[in-house]
């Protein structure tokens, strides 16, 4: 029996309001703001703003600097979402990423975001970082 193949929109959805600029984030249990970039793309993400002293790690969610950045070329992570270019990661995860402990990087991710215990969120988590491994240019 082969593995089933499963999708981030498996375990993640988000309802973006048409009349607002907020999004909320089941997963996550989080409210997620919405923004358009300088590019005129429509962003989606849990700093409070573009300010680079409201940069989240884009696994852990930690604000704590400095940031490992981390080259990635675009990729979907739900359908009509894209993830654009690199991720931060805070000095833990990068530790991890750079180890290529990609359970380390999930039990962290899951304990910093209060996920433990949480039914289908390790795989969610498993799916997206798994989408990031991927589309990473090293």
């Amino acid at each position: 029996m082969q593995p089933q193949s499963r999708a981030i929109s498996d375990f993640l959805t988000i309802r973006v309001g048409s009349d607002t600029q907020t999004a909320d984030c089941q997963f996550m249990k989080k409210k997620l703001r919405e923004y358009i970039d300088e590019e005129g793309r429509r962003q989606i993400t849990m700093a409070e703003s573009e300010k680079p002293e409201d940069e989240l790690c884009d696994f852990c969610s930690n604000i704590r600097k400095p940031f490992k950045v981390y080259p990635c070329k675009d990729f979907e992570t739900l359908p009509g979402v894209i993830s654009r270019g690199e991720w931060n990661a805070c000095s833990k995860c990068a530790e991890l990423i750079d180890a290529d402990d990609r359970e380390g990087l999930l039990d962290r991710c899951q304990l910093m975001m209060n996920f433990e215990g949480i039914p289908g969120t390790r795989e969610g988590l498993r799916v997206l970082h798994d989408l990031f491994f991927k589309n990473r240019i090293t």
